[in-house]
């Protein structure tokens, strides 16, 4: 069984040629130390979050984002700072809100490496009649824009059991923005009066009262709170904040359980924008995986670290790191077409590089049939 791993370098690198340069400029999405940085469009929406401002300049002055958030949720569990943890909380829905909204903005930007990889593991997957399994850390919809292209009538209307439906397998560890769990009808008390991010914020709320006032089930809707016989439904935010140990997953039992039961057949993996620092995920690889003789083909920008880091938990493992560019014309190029005959190049040992090397034949696909 083939595998893909995709990190917030994917998404990043997600467009090998732009049509909307401006667009594409103001919603690229974000790596993790950029998600809270003070482009303008952005900060439309962190602004209507009470909780994330009290945080907002101490995030944009340190340099690991992911340990701020760390140390800061370290410390209000082990003080019960209730402020804090409330802020933490709003976080959440701030993140919904913007990686929502990079989703649906950046859709259209250009022409995407994400299709070209669907493109592939589908003709694979057809061929062979096998799945194909994806694994994201990234919150975004991307990998569900694509997949819908392949299967329009089955994905317009997205329920959480179309993820591991088709034999396209789409696993989101970190959890998604279009993921929610419905609050229980009342609570916070007065959740009607002022947007109930900001409401659950006043609160003061523990996360324990939170989580028992939640429903079990992860549900797929596109806003936190959405019309349903006239009346409204409030929900919570289904996704991780960036963290520096990651030692959870955020996504439905079921995917769970199809994750642990088919992880042991995979025999090689593809790894594209991917740190490799989620420990749960790597002792779930190791567990199943680590007698196994593994192929990895790495797309990180020409970056060999994540071989030595893995090697501790697959030693078995044979790395392949994908370093090639690519040049594209300017004068063919859509996103330029009269830029004369000269070219620019696409950064080497990247998912735009990568794509375009396959899809022309200079580069064997990790589904080569």
């Amino acid at each position: 069984m083939k595998m893909v791993i995709l990190g917030a370098g994917a998404s990043y690198d997600s467009i090998y040629e732009i049509f909307d340069a401006e667009k594409e400029s103001i919603w690229r999405p974000p790596l993790a130390n950029e998600l809270f940085e003070p482009r303008e469009n952005f900060r439309k929406i962190f602004e209507k979050y009470e909780g994330l401002k009290l945080l907002y300049s101490s995030i944009n002055a340190i340099d690991d984002i992911e340990e701020f958030f760390q140390t800061s949720w370290d410390f209000a569990i082990d003080n019960n700072a209730t402020e804090l943890l409330n802020s933490l909380i709003n976080v959440q829905f701030a993140l919904q809100e913007l990686m929502f909204n990079i989703s649906s903005n950046y859709a259209n930007v250009g022409l995407s490496n994400y299709d070209v990889l669907i493109n592939e593991a589908y003709k694979y997957s057809t061929k062979t009649k096998e799945d194909v399994l994806f694994v994201t850390f990234n919150y975004d919809l991307f990998m569900e824009f694509s997949i819908r292209k392949l299967y329009p009538a089955n994905f317009r209307y997205l329920h959480i059991s179309d993820y591991i439906k088709h034999p396209l397998k789409l696993i989101k560890l970190h959890g998604s923005c279009n993921w929610f769990r419905k609050f229980k009808e009342g609570f916070p008390p007065d959740i009607n009066k002022i947007p109930h991010h900001n409401e659950l914020f006043r609160s003061n709320s523990t996360f324990q009262q939170i989580e028992d006032n939640l429903d079990k089930e992860i549900i797929v809707a596109g806003l936190p709170q959405y019309p349903d016989n006239n009346k409204t439904v409030y929900c919570f935010p289904q996704l991780l904040i960036p963290f520096k140990s990651k030692d959870s997953f955020v996504l439905p039992s079921s995917h769970r359980e199809y994750l642990e039961e088919c992880i042991s057949k995979v025999n090689s993996i593809l790894i594209i924008g991917w740190k490799g620092n989620e420990e749960v995920f790597l002792n779930l690889l190791k567990n199943n995986l680590s007698n196994n003789s593994l192929e990895i083909e790495s797309i990180n920008c020409g970056n060999t670290n994540i071989e030595q880091h893995m090697k501790q938990y697959l030693p078995n493992a044979n790395f392949y790191h994908f370093q090639e560019g690519f040049q594209i014309s300017k004068y063919n190029s859509r996103s330029n077409p009269y830029g004369g005959n000269g070219f620019y190049s696409i950064l080497d040992g990247s998912f735009s590089a990568y794509c375009l090397r396959t899809t022309k034949k200079m580069q064997a696909s990790f589904f080569m049939l």
